[in-house]
């Protein structure tokens, strides 16, 4: 049996297993995807040139998106260490200050992903990371007060004196729903208090001299607070890829949709959604992609307000035997937000498990 199972592969779960792991206790981490990262997620476009025959072709070029997470700040000491390491390793660097030019925004380098891939190498190398195994449901151990058991749609099942879920919590309750020994008081309390919107995730890719494409002002990013005359009134913010560094031969944008479009049309047809994003957007409006893609972002941020955060910055579902629950809905939305609630939760896992040695 480990001492703490760790559900969910994003920036709160990798900071939380690196900082239980270097403490010397024995962790096992879990998550459903393929890599990790959580919305700190880049995609790699295929472009394939069109054929005059229509028959499928080679992709002839690769081109990286971020589409999830663009930048994190750092106003927080108890973050700011770890973004210091990160610049100092190479996957982060200052991309741009925001409109009061006091803050500095990071980006990864060369992407975001390369972040949580930093944080995940020395856990990998340890064996402690399992991915592509999907949790399905969590119970207490037989002998009750001894721990918590994941089962999970493979059929494995995995034991821990303790147990932290980063997954977003309608997922969370899905597992206590299919498993036992979480009160159906503690279920209903996530469900009210912590809940969140979707946003759609466009990328678009355009062929030619970026000068034919759409511009996105130096540094690459508008907002629809500081240029709602660039975004228009269904878009929130757009990014641009290659000013960023990421596709320095082509225009490649990432466009997030707001949350108030997205849940309008949520069920509707991607392509519904790239006409109805592109021709509101001014810069956007009669440019035509060589390429897109969309993607829904169904847990993109919490329906709280972003300046919360829960003091400890994680949910207690049990104390004992302990059971956390840490993200960005907790510790007050965004990457730092989700990291501060991660290191949290090490910390309090960490000291109730000396404590009950």
């Amino acid at each position: 049996m480990k001492d703490c199972l760790i559900v969910g592969g994003g920036i709160s779960a990798l900071l939380a297993a690196g900082e239980l792991h270097r403490a010397g206790l024995k962790i096992q981490l879990i998550d459903k995807a393929r890599s990790v990262g959580g919305r700190m997620a880049t995609r790699r476009l295929a472009l394939t040139p069109a054929q005059p025959d229509g028959e499928n072709a080679s992709p002839s070029e690769i081109v990286p998106i971020d589409f999830g997470a663009q930048f994190f700040t750092g106003r927080f000491p108890e973050f700011t260490a770890h973004v210091r390491e990160w610049i100092a390793a190479g996957v982060a660097s200052e991309w741009h200050r925001g409109a009061d030019g006091r803050h500095p925004r990071y980006r990864g380098v060369p992407d975001m992903k390369s972040i949580p891939e930093h944080l995940a190498a020395p856990l990998l190398q340890a064996g402690v990371i399992q991915l592509q195994e999907r949790a399905r449901s969590v119970d207490l151990l037989d002998s009750g007060a001894d721990g918590w058991r994941v089962s999970c749609e493979s059929g494995e099942v995995y034991t821990g004196r303790s147990l932290l879920l980063t997954a977003p919590v309608p997922q969370c309750i899905a597992l206590f729903e299919n498993g036992s020994g979480v009160s159906p008081d503690i279920r209903a309390d996530l469900a009210e208090r912590f809940q969140y919107r979707p946003c759609f995730a466009l990328m678009l890719v355009y062929e030619g001299a970026p000068d034919n494409a759409p511009q996105i002002p130096a540094p690459g990013y508008a907002n629809d607070q500081e240029h709602p005359e660039l975004t228009g009134p269904r878009i929130r913010w757009m990014a641009d890829n290659r000013q960023k560094g990421l596709s320095p031969e082509r225009v490649a944008l990432t466009v997030h949709a707001s949350c108030d479009f997205t849940e309008a049309e949520l069920e509707s047809d991607p392509q519904r959604v790239h006409d109805l994003l592109t021709e509101s957007c001014p810069i956007l409006k009669g440019k035509q992609p060589m390429q897109w893609q969309l993607h829904r972002w169904l847990y993109s941020e919490p329906r709280r307000t972003g300046s919360e955060r829960l003091d400890p910055a994680f949910y207690t579902a049990s104390e004992a035997p302990p059971l956390f629950l840490a993200g960005d809905v907790f510790g007050g939305g965004r990457v730092e937000g989700a990291a501060i609630s991660g290191l949290a939760a090490a910390g309090a896992l960490g000291a109730a498990l000396r404590h009950s040695s």
